[in-house]
């Protein structure tokens, strides 16, 4: 929790659960200096994993097995990825970024968050 920002702001798990139900959302809430170094289905993968830990009922968090099955399929997509030249290939300097308001940013996907510098944290 971090209380200095927003109510609607000040749980990370409160506010990504909405950018975790697809890809297009996810790209939303990912860092843009990652641009071109993660594949759109890992992140997908990542995104549903991290919405199934979170799940408002415990019984339908997974447990550790899963998650450890989970996290070594996702490396193996992204070697293969990797090895076969798949990775998808972005510019580091391509946000095309328009500022949209006093810390926050619309990007070229049309997605309104805030900076990176002031995106939520937790202490």
């Amino acid at each position: 929790m971090d209380r200095s920002r927003a109510e609607h702001e000040q749980s990370l798990v409160d506010w990504t659960r909405p950018y975790l139900t697809s890809s297009r959302k996810m790209r939303c809430i990912m860092d843009p200096r990652f641009a071109g170094q993660y594949s759109v289905r890992v992140a997908r993968e990542m995104g549903l994993l991290a919405q199934q830990c979170v799940s408002l009922n415990p019984k339908d968090r997974p447990k550790m097995p899963a998650i450890i099955e989970t996290f070594e399929s996702i490396q193996n997509l992204r070697d293969m990825a990797i090895t076969n030249g798949q990775w998808p290939v972005t510019p580091k300097n391509s946000r095309n970024d328009n500022s949209v308001g006093k810390g926050r940013r619309q990007n070229s996907l049309g997605c309104r968050s805030a900076a990176v510098a002031a995106s939520p944290r937790t202490k």
